[in-house]
C-alpha cells in the first residue's frame, strides 16, 4: 500500500491481516499533517474501508491550500472530521464519548460541512496527548454497534468499526516492533552492547523495542520529542499495563536546552532544530525535521557533555550508559517521515529562515508538495 518508515512497523499487522473483526469502517485522529493518517489511508485504500479521522479544525489556508500530509490524505479518501477543540481534546481522553461520536459518525458524514469549530489556534496538530485514554491499546476494537443506517433513516444497525488510537499506539504495534528487534539482534555481532536511540511520540516504538530487545541484553533510550520526559513515561507506562504489564521500560534521555536558548516545543519552528538538520544532512543523513532534529540535538549534547556535569533528566547512569566507550554501536532509529520534510521547510521559510537550496530537491521527492501560505491572508 506504499506505507513505509515506522508506521509501515506499527501497522504491520493491520496490513497483514486487515482491521480487527473485519470493520468495514475504521477510525482514529490526530494532526492534519500526521504521517500515521496517511498510512491508515493507504491501508484503508488498498483495502477498500472507509477511514474516518477526527482532528481539530481545519485552518482556513489548509483548506484552500491543501499540502503535505493533509493532501495526501484527502487523495487516498480520508473523510475528515474536524472538531471544535474542546471536544477533539475529550475525545482523546475519554473513550466512552468518543465511541458515541463515532458511532453517530458511522452512518453519514457531510464533505460540505461550515467550519464547525472555528479557525485553528496556532498548529500543534502534531501534540501526543498526555491524558490519552490507553484503555483500548490492547488493540482496535468496535467503538459502537449502532449505526444510523446508509439512508441516514432513524432505523439501526450492526456496524463494525475498528478504532486505532492516536499514532498507532495499542498492542497491535507489537507484532511490527518485534519483527524490528529480530533484525537489529541479527544485524549486530554482539546485540548484548547494543544500544538503541528512539525518537520517542507516544513511545510505542521505544516500549515494545525495549520489550524484545532486553532478553538479548540490548538497551533502548527514548528521546521525548511530543510531550515531557515525565509525560512520555507516563504514556508508556500506561501502554505497558494494558499490554501484559512485563514492566521492561526504555530508559528516557532528555536534557534541558542550553542556557539562552528559546524552550523546546514540540511542532513549531526552531533554528536551533533547523541548524541541527542542516549539519546532519551535510554530514549525508537525509531524516526528518520533526522528531530527529531535536532527538539528534540530545544525544549529541549527552555524548558531548562531561560525565561531572551532566544534567540529563534521565540521570547520570543512562548518560554514562551512552558514554560507555567499551560498549557497542550506538544505533539512531530513523522513523521515517521525509515526504513531510517539504511542507515542514515552508513553515521555517514563514520564520525567516533560508531554506530555499534544499527546496528544490525535496520537491523532486515523489509525493512531496509544499504550499507557501505566507501570502494567504485571513478569509
Amino acid at each position: 500500500a506504499g506505507v513505509s518508515g515506522n508506521k509501515a512497523r506499527k501497522l504491520l499487522k493491520f496490513a497483514v491481516e486487515g482491521p480487527a473483526r473485519n470493520a468495514s469502517v475504521v477510525a482514529s485522529m490526530g494532526g492534519h499533517q500526521s504521517n500515521a493518517m496517511v498510512a491508515l489511508a493507504a491501508l484503508c485504500h488498498a483495502r477498500g474501508v472507509r477511514f474516518l479521522y477526527l482532528a481539530k479544525p481545519v485552518p482556513r489556508w489548509l483548506r484552500r491550500y491543501p499540502c503535505g500530509n493533509y493532501a495526501r490524505g484527502l487523495a487516498l479518501g480520508v473523510e475528515l472530521v474536524p472538531l471544535p477543540v474542546d471536544a477533539y481534546r475529550r475525545c482523546a481522553a475519554d473513550g466512552a464519548f468518543r465511541d458515541d461520536l463515532i458511532a453517530d459518525l458511522v452512518g453519514w458524514h457531510d464533505d460540505d460541512d461550515d467550519d464547525p469549530g472555528g479557525e485553528s489556534p496556532p498548529e500543534d496538530d502534531h501534540d501526543v496527548c498526555a491524558t490519552a485514554d490507553f484503555s483500548d491499546a490492547a488493540g482496535p476494537r468496535r467503538p459502537g454497534d449502532a449505526a444510523l443506517d446508509e439512508s441516514g433513516g432513524d432505523s439501526r444497525r450492526r456496524t463494525s468499526v475498528a478504532w486505532v488510537p492516536q499514532g498507532g499506539a495499542s498492542g497491535d504495534a507489537e507484532l511490527g516492533l518485534r519483527r524490528l528487534a529480530r533484525e537489529l539482534v541479527d544485524a549486530t555481532h554482539d546485540p548484548t552492547s547494543l544500544r538503541v536511540v528512539v525518537p520517542a511520540g507516544t513511545g510505542t516504538t521505544a516500549l515494545f523495542l525495549a520489550r524484545h530487545l532486553a532478553p538479548h541484553g540490548a538497551r533502548v533510550f527514548a528521546v521525548p520529542c511530543a510531550t515531557s520526559a515525565t509525560g512520555l513515561e507516563t504514556q508508556m507506562r500506561a501502554l505497558d499495563a494494558a499490554t501484559g504489564g512485563h514492566g521492561v521500560l526504555p530508559a528516557v534521555l532528555d536534557r534541558p536546552c542550553p542556557d539562552g536558548e528559546p524552550r523546546y516545543r514540540f511542532g513549531v519552528p526552531s533554528r536551533r532544530d533547523y541548524r541541527v538538520w542542516t549539519e546532519l544532512r551535510e554530514a549525508g543523513l537525509a531524516v526528518d525535521l520533526l522528531y530527529a532534529p531535536h532527538a539528534w540535538d540530545v544525544l549529541l549534547r549527552t555524548l558531548e557533555a562531561d560525565d561531572d556535569d551532566d544534567s540529563s533528566s534521565a540521570g547520570d547512569d543512562v548518560a554514562a550508559a551512552l558514554r560507555d566507550a567499551t560498549a557497542g554501536p550506538i544505533v539512531y532509529l530513523h522513523c521515517g517521515g521525509i515526504e513531510g520534510v517539504a511542507t515542514q521547510l515552508t513553515r521555517y521559510r514563514r520564520e525567516g529562515l533560508d531554506v530555499d537550496e534544499f527546496l528544490p530537491d525535496l520537491l523532486a521527492m515523489p509525493g512531496a508538495r509544499a504550499t507557501d501560505s505566507s501570502n494567504r491572508g485571513t478569509s
